[in-house]
């Protein structure tokens, strides 16, 4: 097998701890069903509603995470559920590409701490965009009598028609986000080869002047104090 390089691996557990540390940290939003209208049974369900947006989806769509909750509970309202306890999960700017996400490893290291519990998001694209992973996350709640709902996306989770259709949803969900990584990934390769800088931030040492880069005067004397001294 062939090992990481060793930076690469220093890299893993960093990412690792920082994972567990927000983990750790993070806490879900309790909904007040009474200030929300909400029906209360001491007996009923137990919902977890799960909120996500990317940096770029909130660039073009702009639909946020509150209004994704409040969809949610409009949900909760016409279907006329009974609600023994909801709560919130919000993943602030973080991609459906990998379920990696502070509030989603929360909300599924909470699932065994409540019975007849509901998972309910505006999409299912929200939970995840990645086919295999959305396919895991089903059966793994199917296994343990967890429903799993979606506002806009109704799919019926028992049924094998219901599944089948669930995963061609999150196959076109995959290519969609895909499809745009591979554009933007174009349009940056093009911007550098006809001599445009293609990124947000400008290195140390320089300045962006007509979509290009030249040497700042001012800062570009760090770079070579720096190279001096580690010669």
């Amino acid at each position: 097998m062939k090992k990481k390089p060793f930076n690469q691996f220093v890299q893993d557990k960093r990412n690792l701890v920082a994972d567990q540390k927000r983990r750790s940290v993070y806490q879900p939003e309790e909904i007040s069903l009474s200030e929300n209208d909400l029906l209360f049974n001491k007996n009923g369900l137990n919902v977890f509603i799960y909120t996500r947006i990317s940096d770029r989806e909130r660039a073009i769509k702009g639909y946020g995470l509150e209004n994704q909750k409040v969809a949610c509970i409009r949900f909760l309202k016409i279907q006329k559920y009974k609600i023994a306890n909801a709560f919130v999960f919000h993943d602030d700017g973080y991609s459906g590409g990998t379920i990696n996400r502070p509030a989603f490893q929360c909300m599924m290291d909470n699932i065994n701490n409540y019975s007849n519990l509901m998972i309910l998001s505006w999409k299912q694209d929200r939970l995840s965009r990645d086919v295999s992973d959305i396919n895991n996350l089903i059966r793994y709640l199917r296994s343990h009598e967890i429903d799993v709902q979606s506002v806009i996306d109704v799919f019926d989770t028992d049924s094998a028609n219901g599944r089948f259709r669930l995963s061609i949803q999150a196959s076109a969900d995959q290519w969609e986000r895909e499809n745009a990584k591979e554009r933007t990934e174009a349009a940056l390769i093009r911007k550098a080869e006809i001599g445009e800088w293609p990124l947000g931030y400008i290195p140390l040492g320089y300045k962006k002047i007509n979509k290009c880069l030249e040497i700042d005067p001012e800062t570009s004397r760090y770079i070579i104090m720096i190279h001096e001294l580690a010669a």
